[in-house]
């Protein structure tokens, strides 16, 4: 992950400033006088987790990168893994419409 030149990090955390209580002293003052603040915020990450519209299913294992699934696929021969290569691709291209229609409203 690359950070842009202008973020200067935050002198506790590393993080660009304002993001973590940590290095903005009104939001660690708000958090303080906000009795419901934890629950406000476990909320909202409730919220975020629940908008993931791609399934997950535990009957396969999951690959660590896309160059694990690609590597995967290359095990196959022939018209295997012509198959195999194209529905791993349109997996990745379905999820990527899914997650754009969910956080973005678009369908690109």
């Amino acid at each position: 992950m690359s950070k842009k030149k202008w973020i200067k990090p935050g002198p506790m955390t590393g993080y660009p400033p304002g993001l973590l209580q940590d290095d903005d002293p009104m939001l660690s003052k708000w958090f303080a006088s906000r009795l419901d603040a934890r629950r406000i915020v476990r909320s909202v990450c409730e919220e975020i987790e629940m908008k993931n519209p791609i399934p997950k299913t535990g009957f396969v294992a999951t690959p660590d990168s896309l160059e694990d699934l690609m590597e995967y696929c290359e095990r196959f021969s022939g018209s295997e893994k012509a198959i195999a290569m194209l529905v791993a691709t349109m997996t990745l291209n379905l999820a990527h419409k899914m997650f754009n229609e969910a956080t973005q409203g678009e369908s690109k």
